[in-house]
């Protein structure tokens, strides 16, 4: 069900049996790269913004992690302030 205040809706995806994302995608947005990025912070923020490791995690090789975060604008690590 959509919202219609902000525009978007609620995505809920599980992953391989680990936890469940919930994914708020705009209305008319790309959901494959909401999937994508949400599902990258996540494992980034599980590996303290390891790269090697959230690759190895996500099953791919880093440099196509690095590709991914620079096509979806994610940092490595949080910014802070």
């Amino acid at each position: 069900m959509s919202c219609p205040l902000c525009g978007t809706r609620p995505i809920i995806v599980k992953v391989q049996d680990r936890e469940q994302l919930t994914i708020t995608v705009p209305i008319g947005g790309n959901l494959l790269q909401a999937v994508e990025r949400e599902t990258i912070r996540q494992v980034l923020a599980r590996s303290g913004g390891n790269i090697t490791r959230a690759a190895r995690e996500l099953g791919i090789f880093r440099q196509s992690l690095v590709r991914k975060m620079q096509k979806l604008a994610i940092a490595s690590r949080p910014v802070v302030g």
